[in-house]
Parts: structure tokens; sequence; C-alpha cells
């Protein structure tokens, strides 16, 4: 069996694939609290595995298929760290080799490269995940010492025939990450597959972005035939730049249900995928008063204005109380009348400066 050509056809017959992340991106997307940068920009001593589009190995009993992973540290040790258990959580499925990895202070930035392998058996078991654990660092350095980096995801591929479930495969790779910018926004992509033949084409028509202010997608539909089922077809997945300091975001892109002649393939439920958007925004909340080199008003009724506008967009309305501390020498004229009143910013209009007018009050006491 050619299973460079099975591999593209079968590609990973799982509803949706996130396969390992580094700790420090990984913590990146649990961040909670206040924060006046990108999150991104301070990193966390860890171990980075890199996986491009999930990992995917196959049995056969002589040219079994086989894939790859590779394993780094994300800063510089001041000794040598050791990854000295990685095990295949079901070796009868999926063997790894080598079995454990040395970084030193001059190759730690060096990425290891780990090959994980299809064990063949004469069982029609379809697809098995296996899950392949590096266990903890060793090391004198404490800060690299009983580390815990991700487990990796395989996804073996069965050589023994048999009726196979029609399933859409929706392959994200190491995770769906997206970035605000008013000019180049950071985007993403995802691949959808089906993983047998249908009868008849086979549509998706409602793919969507449950929050389309934060991130938004290529297309709103695909289209599979019975003669392009096997090719994995693309989406992409962009942020969305908006003036709010938000944080990192998770957005929920929905791929709807199947449509399809063919009873098998029809009203199949893919999943969700899930695709993180990092923020640009940095600037904190506050409020800009412009009025000018001075502000003058007389008793003999002059006036004189301000300006009010918010400095970043809120993400609900807001509003300002105004009011006049001497109500017997001022009074607001616009944008209501009186020695009081409110100004409201929403989300749309918090960076149109609202113009206040202040009048003089004449008292008859001569006070200067």
């Amino acid at each position: 069996m050619d299973w460079s050509k099975v591999k593209l056809i079968l590609l990973i017959s799982l509803i949706t694939v996130v396969a390992a992340c580094s700790v420090g991106r990984i913590d990146m997307f649990n961040s909670t609290g206040d924060t006046t940068g990108d999150t991104t920009d301070v990193p966390a001593v860890g171990v980075d595995i890199n996986i491009d589009d999930g990992l995917i190995t196959g049995e056969h009993p002589t040219t079994p298929l086989t894939d790859t992973f590779s394993v780094v540290l994300n800063t510089k040790p001041s000794e040598t760290v050791t990854i000295g258990t990685i095990v295949s959580g079901d070796p009868g499925e999926v063997s790894v080799s080598p079995v454990n990895l040395i970084f030193t202070v001059d190759n730690w930035d060096v990425p290891q490269t780990v090959t994980v392998t299809g064990v063949d058996d004469l069982i029609q078991d379809g697809l098995i995940t296996v899950v392949i654990d590096l266990g903890t660092t060793t090391s004198s350095d404490s800060d690299w010492d009983n580390l815990s980096p991700d487990n990796v995801t395989v996804y073996n591929l069965d050589d023994d025939t048999g009726a196979v479930s029609p399933t859409v495969l929706v392959i994200t790779g190491d995770g769906l990450i997206t970035k605000e910018d008013p000019v180049t926004p950071l985007t993403d992509t995802f691949s959808v597959v089906l993983n047998s033949a249908p009868t008849a084409s086979v549509s998706l028509g409602s793919i969507v972005s449950q929050n389309t202010g934060e991130v938004t997608v290529s297309t709103s539909s695909l289209l599979f035939t019975t003669g392009n089922w096997g090719t994995p077809q693309t989406v992409t997945v962009s942020g969305v730049d908006d003036a709010i300091i938000d944080d990192i975001q998770s957005v929920v892109v929905d791929l709807g249900t199947t449509s399809s002649t063919d009873p098998a393939w029809d009203n199949l439920d893919p999943g969700d995928v899930t695709v993180h958007n990092m923020d640009d925004d940095t600037s904190l909340p506050g409020v800009t008063v412009n009025s000018g080199s001075s502000m003058l008003v007389s008793e003999s009724g002059t006036s004189s204005s301000f300006a009010v506008v918010l400095d970043t967009q809120p993400s609900s309305n807001v509003s300002i109380d105004i009011t006049v501390s001497d109500t017997t020498e001022g009074t607001i004229t616009a944008p209501f009348s009186g020695t009081a009143g409110t100004i409201t910013f929403t989300n749309a209009s918090w960076n149109i400066p609202k113009t206040i007018t202040v009048q003089g009050i004449d008292d008859s006491t001569a006070d200067g």
C-alpha cells in the first residue's frame, strides 16, 4: 500500500485536531488579568513542540507510514536539559524514536526530531488515537528541572479492510491563532476533507464565525464531489482589528452540517473549530479634555467651550457627568442647558469629541 498517497487522501479521521502547543503558547491562551501589551513578548521557560498539520501514521507490514515532530527549548539553560522518557501510549499502534533527547547550552535552540511510526496488526480497528508522553525534564538548572512538556497526539491509520463510517475531517494543525492589525492582520488556516468517497456531491454551506468583530472566515461554503472528495480544501481565518483592549479572544467557527443526496453523507456535523485572536491594542482607557490655551467667560454673558473625548474604544456605553462647581458664576448652554448634565459615548462614537459650552452669569457682585 502506498501510504504517501493514502496520507493525502485520508489525512486524519477526527472531528477536530488541535495538536500539542508549547507550554508558553498554551499559557498565553489562558492568560487573565490586566495587560498593557502583547502577552507573547514575555516568553515562558518551556519546551516547544513543533507539528505541521497533525501527526499521521499508518499500519503496513513492510512500509508503515511515519511522521515527525520536533522538540526545542525556548530559552537558553545554564545546564544540560534531558527529556528521558518519551513513550508511546500504545506501542501496539505507534512506536517512537528516539526515547530521549539531550539539550546542552550549545544546542538548546537546535530542534531535535522525533519519529513516530505506525505498527501493523491484523485487527480491523479503524483510526486509532495514540498519545506520546514526553515525561518530565531533568537538569541541574532549577528553572529547567521537572518541567512537563505537552503530550503529542498521533493518529494511526488502519490497513485492514472493512466498512468506513462517513466522516468530515477537520485538520487544524497546532491550533488556530490570528491577530488584530489595521494593515496586515495575522491569518491562519485549517483544512477540511472527506474520509471516503461519496456517491454524490457533499456541501458545507454555512461556515460562519460566531464573532465577526474578532475573526472572519475566507469562505462560507465548501463543495466536495465524487472526484475531489479526498483533496483537502483550505479555509483561512483572519483577525479583525478594533480599538478595544480585550486581550486574547477565543472565537468559534461553526461549520454547520453537510448537505448531500447521498443519504450516508447528508446532515453530518463536522464539529466546530476554535480560533484564538490576539489583541494589538496597548493604550489604557482614559478621557481627554481639550480646552485650548485658556477658557474665559464674563458676567456680560460671553461663553467659552471645551471638548471631551475617550482615549480608547469601549465595549459598551460610557457616561460622564458634567457639573458647574459655582452655579452663581456660570452655566452650561450646550449640549444641554443648566448647571449639570450627562454626556454619553457609545462603542461607535467614542472617538468623536463632544463640545461643552459654558456661559458667564451676572451676579451683581464685585468679585473679580
